[in-house]
């Protein structure tokens, strides 16, 4: 459950902060 909580989150955070910068 973790692991796919994380591996789901941090994607969608690093897209979300590249797309920003």
């Amino acid at each position: 459950v973790y692991n796919s909580w994380k591996e789901t989150n941090f994607s969608t955070q690093w897209c979300y902060e590249n797309y920003i910068q």
